[in-house]
């Protein structure tokens, strides 16, 4: 609502006026205007629109169930708050494989990372971006620590005895040594 204003001023006038619009939301407004002279007679009604922008970036912040995770399958959620006026077109990170968060409320959003045995042990890096139905984006990162969970195996073990050769496998039951 602009308010309602009533001008005084003689034909052939131009009257301006300035509205605040903080606080009104974004989308198309429209307005009427009419004139009314000194005898009580009313014009017409003239109609005009205009469409106000959203240019406010939407806000976002995130959090790490775990901020550090094994690569043999480990995992953690990713967790964001996002606030938006207009209304959340995407939340989708990189850094660690790319994908989009899920919404888990009008203002939540969250996925779960894994890792797998082939993920490096490494630190990761991970910006989260928000973009509102305006295309208007923030982003927010998380460091995910991925540590070497993955055991050492042992594929076979030889023993060697005087002269042989590491192309023959001896039976260590049948070995006998003074």
């Amino acid at each position: 609502d602009f308010g309602y204003d009533v001008l005084s001023f003689s034909s052939g006038s131009t009257y301006t006026r300035s509205v605040d619009m903080s606080g009104i939301a974004a989308g198309t407004k429209n307005i009427s205007f009419y004139a009314t002279d000194a005898a009580g007679n009313t014009s017409s009604t003239c109609a005009a629109s205009f469409t106000l922008l959203d240019t406010s970036d939407p806000a976002i912040v995130c959090t790490l169930g775990s901020s550090s995770i094994a690569n043999n399958s480990g995992s953690t959620t990713l967790d964001c708050v996002v606030s938006e006026e207009t209304g959340i077109s995407s939340v989708s990170y990189s850094g660690f494989g790319n994908g989009s968060l899920t919404a888990t409320s009008s203002t939540d959003y969250s996925v779960i990372l894994t890792s797998s045995s082939s993920t490096a042990a490494d630190s990761y890096t991970i910006p989260v971006t928000v973009t509102d139905t305006s295309s208007n984006t923030d982003s927010y990162s998380v460091t995910l620590a991925v540590t070497d969970g993955t055991a050492p195996t042992i594929d076979s073990v030889y023993t060697l005895v005087d002269g042989a050769s590491s192309s023959t496998l001896l039976d260590d039951a049948t070995q006998s040594f003074e």
